[in-house]
């Protein structure tokens, strides 16, 4: 547990010091995997990328799974089988489906077109 002051409040966490910052570096680790992924990625493939065990990386990925919350980014993290997957909202509004639209005809990179296909 650690204990910091903030304008007068003490503060009191419960990950130990430096706990909050691997735990901030995994998630990014684990978001540019997948990212960069064009399948879902196995939580097991994950952990042995990102060299942590399979418990580390499930409680990192519910972190980024918060993070990515439906209605609070333009993205989300959905589980699939046999792993998991960023994928963009499904957008409501007339001016968010003409961009897509317009998405789907430009000459882009096959993996960028990968990420955008798959919803």
């Amino acid at each position: 547990m650690s204990e910091e002051r903030a304008g007068g409040l003490r503060v009191v966490t419960d990950a130990p010091d430096g706990a909050d910052a691997e735990r901030r570096e995994l998630e990014r680790v684990l978001e540019a995997l997948l990212f960069l992924s064009s399948e879902p990625v196995p939580t097991a493939d994950l952990a042995e990328a990102a060299e942590v065990s399979v418990d580390e990386v499930t409680a990192a990925l519910t972190g980024l799974r918060r993070h990515y919350a439906q209605g609070a980014r333009g993205l989300v993290l959905r589980e699939v089988a046999p792993g998991f997957e960023p994928a963009a909202i499904q957008a409501k509004t007339g001016a968010a489906l003409q961009v897509a639209a317009d998405c789907r005809t430009m000459d882009m990179p096959e993996s960028v077109n990968d990420v955008r296909l798959r919803n």
